[in-house]
């Protein structure tokens, strides 16, 4: 277990990574930091950012967290979740403001509730079997990707008041009967929406670097 006193970290990366015995991480404290990243943490089942307001970046893979749960978070760089399999909700309840947004490869993963965001740059969801529900009600504008990709349970999509898009990819969800976006108005980018299967990229930045995944 790591737990710190910390009420804010530098704007600098923080590794906690490739510790296979590390079971929690506990920053119950900290408001503001920088960018996190706890990959390679195999047996990490619990995350604490109860305080966190603002953040660089954080990205979380190969653990056994099962909820990624920021109740004050405001603002955001780039949230990255990547293969973990225990994973079943991202909550980010008060978050107007968010850069990127990866959820790629969490077989457990339902839900992504983001009530409160207005404006991203990026938000891609992909290769999730349990994936249902993405609840954005108030989400304007997406300056880059949107893509919902090889989500075999999703079944619909709304978006009431995004009037702006980069590019589009609904790919490889064969259950879903519905996308509604009544007040889209501009895309500026690629829209790709089809139930057959092909190679689809996706590109998130992370640690000032892009990184391409192909589904």
């Amino acid at each position: 277990m790591t737990q710190l006193p910390l009420t804010s970290a530098g704007s600098d990366a923080n590794y906690l990574r490739n510790n296979p015995v590390l079971t929690s991480i506990l920053f119950p404290a900290l408001t503001s930091a920088g960018d996190f990243d706890l990959t390679g943490n195999s047996h990490l089942s619990t995350i604490n950012f109860n305080s966190l307001i603002s953040v660089g970046s954080i990205q979380v893979s190969q653990s056994l967290i099962s909820s990624a749960s920021f109740p004050v978070l405001r603002k955001a760089n780039d949230l990255a979740y990547i293969y973990n399999n225990s994973l079943s909700t991202i909550s980010c309840p008060v978050m107007d403001t968010l850069g990127s947004l990866q959820a790629i490869i969490n077989s457990s993963l339902a839900s992504v509730s983001v009530p409160a965001l207005k404006s991203a740059a990026s938000l891609v969801i992909g290769n999730t079997s349990s994936f249902t529900s993405f609840a954005a009600p108030l989400l304007n504008r997406i300056t880059g990707q949107f893509a919902v990709s090889s989500c075999p349970n999703f079944t619909s999509l709304s978006l009431p008041v995004l009037s702006t898009v980069g590019s589009f990819g609904i790919i490889t969800n064969p259950l879903l009967t519905s996308i509604s976006l009544p007040v889209l108005t501009t895309m500026s980018g690629d829209c790709i929406v089809t139930g057959e299967y092909k190679f689809f990229y996706i590109f998130y930045k992370w640690n000032d670097k892009f990184h391409r995944v192909k589904f």
